[in-house]
């Protein structure tokens, strides 16, 4: 007989079960490896004939609930049908199957294990039972699974914080909570609950989460003032959501994001919308007014102020016109429906273009307009409209800032398969503060000047867009109380670019 020590008989597919089953009982396995291990013996049509303490510890079945059962008495949800078919057919076939199980106790609490199942044959090389050996894993998987959450969430870019319900307690912050918390020369569980905003008591804390901690909302949220390294705080949006994670307890999930920009845009678009009502208001109060003094000029069979009056409502219609073009450029640049037709054209001619039109609102400043280079034709592909709308808005802006009898030049410049064009304005220039928001929407640089000098705020808004779908650049230069130089470069052979 061979001898247990030297472990000289093969352990091949069928060799292996022969020699456990000719050499070991139930009672010398479970001796080996039950203090240990999971054990458990089944028939060979799978019905379990024994099971050591440590299986009836973690299934929280006794042994005669066990004995007699087929183990899908602890099949959890988790393993789709062909995981289970693939198991049986490996075991059945005489061949030992190793691999991770999701079960479920007898509480229906889930619990893994790491299995190895060893069939036993016969002579003719069929089961006749089944060894199972397994190992508790159900905290590596947890770990596991906290490890790769945790990666995820230091790939958010703001505050995230995992508190547990029943105290309140910070047991997780992501990268940028933690290096906000160092920052403030502490570690992340070392801020209490109410540090997101100063003056905030625990009691205070819980009171805001009420309605997630007493199960009748999922998540809340509200707004605090946050402390900022150095003083001062940031206005954030915190939201708190109770979750419960598979295989963990339950938790809240604080998420602290930065608001600033969005406070920005939100005043912008209030103060757009002031501006707005006040410009659209203007003209159509003019043309009314206008109208009405027209009609009563024509019954009283008085022509002479006809003239002047028709004028001035023309231009408001015009004024009003361009305030509701631009509402609806913005519009299409939201929903990317702002259409790009590119022809052939000349570049210089439609500048002249452009410069003999604005010339006919710019009397009452008497402000002058000089061009340059625009003298000889300049052919590019491009949409001609488009970029006589860029004109006409880098022009309206100059002429709207400069000083009384000032001079605007427009210049035009061949810069090799490229070609530039600039606005310059001797006016009063964009403060400093002003310039890094200067393209965005609703923005104009002095809301005083803006209600003085009139516009919508969304002209260059719309200038970048046109520019950028040409695949061109612009750009500008400016000095407060000094003046503005405005200037877009084009290729020559453009190409709408795809919308980002």
């Amino acid at each position: 007989m061979t001898q247990i020590s030297s472990m000289t008989v093969p352990l091949g597919k069928k060799s292996s079960s022969s020699y456990l089953n000719s050499n070991f009982g139930d009672g010398f396995l479970s001796e080996a490896v039950g203090q240990h291990a999971i054990v458990s013996v089944a028939d060979r049509k799978g019905s379990i004939t024994y099971v050591n303490d440590k299986f009836i510890e973690i299934s929280g079945y006794s042994r005669q609930e066990l004995v007699g059962q087929n183990h899908r008495l602890l099949k959890s949800e988790t393993h789709p049908p062909e995981f289970y078919r693939g198991l049986w057919k490996t075991i059945a076939g005489g061949d030992t199957w190793h691999g991770e199980i999701r079960n479920l106790n007898k509480n229906g609490e889930p619990y893994w294990v790491k299995a190895t199942i060893i069939p036993f044959l016969n002579d003719q090389g069929k089961p006749v039972k089944y060894l199972s050996i397994r190992t508790d894993i159900t905290q590596v998987k947890a770990a596991e699974s906290l490890k790769q959450q945790q990666a995820s969430l230091d790939l958010i870019d703001h505050q995230v914080y995992m508190l547990w319900p029943d105290n309140l307690e910070i047991f997780y912050a992501n990268r940028v909570a933690r290096e906000q918390s160092l920052s403030l020369g502490m570690e992340p569980d070392e801020r209490a609950p109410g540090f997101l905003e100063e003056g905030v008591t625990k009691a205070d804390f819980k009171a805001l989460l009420s309605p997630i901690l007493s199960g009748e909302q999922e998540s809340t949220t509200y707004h605090a003032d946050v402390p900022l390294l150095g003083g001062g705080t940031f206005p954030a949006e915190i939201t708190a959501q109770m979750i419960r994670p598979h295989d963990e307890k339950k938790r809240i999930f604080l998420s602290v994001r930065d608001i600033t920009a969005r406070r920005k845009v939100e005043k912008a678009k209030s103060e757009f919308i002031a501006t707005i009502s006040h410009e659209l208001r203007t003209p159509l109060t003019s043309i009314i007014g206008g109208l009405g003094l027209i009609k009563m000029s024509l019954l009283k069979g008085e022509t002479g102020p006809v003239t002047r009056l028709v004028d001035i409502s023309s231009k408001n219609a015009v004024r009003l016109k361009k305030l509701i073009d631009d509402i609806l450029d913005l519009e299409k640049l939201e929903t990317g429906k702002m259409i790009i037709q590119m022809r052939q054209f000349d570049l210089a001619q439609a500048i002249r273009d452009s410069v003999t039109e604005i010339s006919g609102f710019q009397t009452e400043k008497n402000v002058s307009i000089q061009t340059f280079g625009t003298a000889t034709p300049v052919m590019m592909a491009g949409d001609r409209e488009r970029l006589q709308q860029v004109m006409a808005n880098l022009l309206s802006n100059a002429l709207k800032f400069s000083h009384e009898g000032g001079l605007i030049e427009v210049r035009l410049e061949n810069e090799g398969a490229n070609v530039c064009v600039s606005i310059k304005d001797w006016g009063v220039g964009i403060p400093d503060e002003a310039q890094s928001s200067i393209f965005d929407k609703f923005v104009q640089s002095d809301m005083t000047d803006a209600r003085s000098a009139g516009g919508s705020g969304l002209g260059l808004t719309i200038t970048k867009e046109i520019v950028e779908q040409h695949g061109g650049s612009v750009g500008f230069d400016s000095k407060y109380g000094v003046g503005t130089t405005f200037h877009f470069t084009l290729k020559r052979s453009a190409v709408r670019c795809p919308r980002r």
